[in-house]
């Protein structure tokens, strides 16, 4: 069964994913016989966090670096977990658990804007 990179196979691991997205990007640089430099390849990271932010999903600016972007998802990946469905994640973990993984989250995704030198910006 083919895969597209970003796709996860069934019981793949957050780790196996990561892995298996560097090899696809490998691969297909050496198929083509290029490199990520000379075709400008950039990456971001969508990931969807429907209770805290609707259901646009939350996008990381463009990196020139696999190992950048991948590592913002490995950020990101501890609050995908936040989702007991419409609603219920706030029942389920309480009203200060919540508030503490928003500001957690904002944190974490403000430091990635940052960190890729695209937003300067003061907390």
């Amino acid at each position: 069964k083919q895969h597209f990179a970003g796709e996860r196979e069934e019981g793949a691991t957050d780790h196996d994913f990561y892995l298996q997205v560097e090899r696809a990007v490998a691969h297909g640089l050496k198929e083509h016989s290029v490199s990520a430099e000379d075709i400008g390849l950039a990456f971001s990271v969508q990931v969807s966090f429907a209770f805290w932010i609707g259901r646009s999903p939350l996008t990381t600016p463009m990196v020139k670096s696999l190992d950048e972007a991948l590592g913002a998802a490995k950020r990101l990946a501890e609050h995908r977990g936040y989702h007991y469905g419409r609603g219920r994640s706030m029942l389920a973990m309480g009203l200060a658990e919540s508030e503490a993984a928003w500001i957690r989250l904002r944190e974490i995704y403000t430091d990635i804007c940052m960190e890729s030198g695209q937003y300067k910006q003061s907390r």
